[in-house]
């Protein structure tokens, strides 16, 4: 489903909630001027594949459901990271990309949505990413509902 070298429509293997709850605290400080300029929070999502990790971050106005959000997907392949640095490479990763969406948000003429998977080096590793427009919780809950009723 978020994988971007399965075309398996599963969702994958949650990533430990702890995890991912420190990334979002991490987020929550350091965008703390974004958030508030925006009104807007973020959710932060993870899951393991057989061949990667995708590491979900949306930036989502929680008041106003009905408003597409600002979703960043970022992927990797566990062989070529080492699980130690994966965090940081990942934490790194996401500000860089994060720190140039912002950046665009002020120049409302430059598109910062991709379908297309792009690729960024960190610390020597590559990581691969896109931006897009996916409310991620509501796909996890269609996901659930198509799986429970598949006809």
């Amino acid at each position: 489903m978020f994988s971007r070298l399965s075309e398996d429509d599963a969702i994958g293997t949650p990533i430990e909630s702890e995890w991912l709850e420190q990334v979002k605290d991490l987020l929550d400080e350091v965008y703390l001027k974004e958030r508030e300029k925006y009104l807007k929070n973020f959710q932060v999502y993870g899951f393991k594949y057989d061949q990667e990790m995708v590491f979900i971050i949306s930036f989502l106005n929680n008041n106003e459901p009905h408003v597409a959000p600002s979703t960043l997907f970022l992927s990797s392949e566990p062989k070529k990271v080492k699980k130690d640095s994966y965090l940081k490479q990942v934490v790194d990763s996401a500000g860089m990309i994060l720190d140039d969406m912002f950046s665009k948000f002020e120049n409302e003429s430059e598109s910062i949505f991709s379908t297309e998977w792009e690729d960024v080096e960190v610390r020597g590793e590559k990581i691969f990413f896109k931006i897009s427009r996916e409310n991620v919780e509501l796909s996890i809950k269609a996901s659930i509902m198509l799986a429970q009723n598949p006809e």
